[in-house]
């Protein structure tokens, strides 16, 4: 069972601890998007650039399948 997440914030926490602990268990968890008050895909890094940036917290918090 694969756990969809989102992560609401793109700071040193979550760049340097949360995400990479999560994407090193891929058959577990799969990271949809991350919530940022004011998105900048353009500070994004390559390594998490199949993640959906956004600014829009309804979105992230929808339930799809990704």
């Amino acid at each position: 069972m694969v756990i969809n997440c989102a992560f609401i914030g793109f700071g040193k926490s979550t760049t340097r601890y949360h995400l990479p602990y999560v994407l090193n268990r891929k058959d577990s968890w799969h990271v949809a998007h991350i919530f940022r008050r004011h998105a900048k895909p353009e500070e994004q890094a390559p390594i998490y650039s199949h993640i959906h940036l956004t600014s829009d917290l309804g979105r992230s918090t929808k339930r799809s399948r990704c």
